[in-house]
């Protein structure tokens, strides 16, 4: 479970900007390995989610 917590916040450190050039390397280290395919799914479709939900609530 530490695990993906830290793969978590590593993609969404990415996702909005605020990586360090560090975690950049490990990031583009563990996508090019496929280690971040799964959490990459799960974050995206969650903003995806929360984005229609705002959309359909406007």
């Amino acid at each position: 479970m530490e695990d993906q917590t830290f793969l978590d916040e590593l993609v969404s450190r990415y996702l909005s900007n605020d990586a360090t050039l560090a975690e950049l390397e490990v990031f583009l280290f563990l996508l090019k390995e496929g280690k971040l395919d799964e959490t990459l799914s799960r974050i995206v479709n969650a903003q995806i989610a929360l984005d229609t939900e705002t959309d359909d609530t406007e």
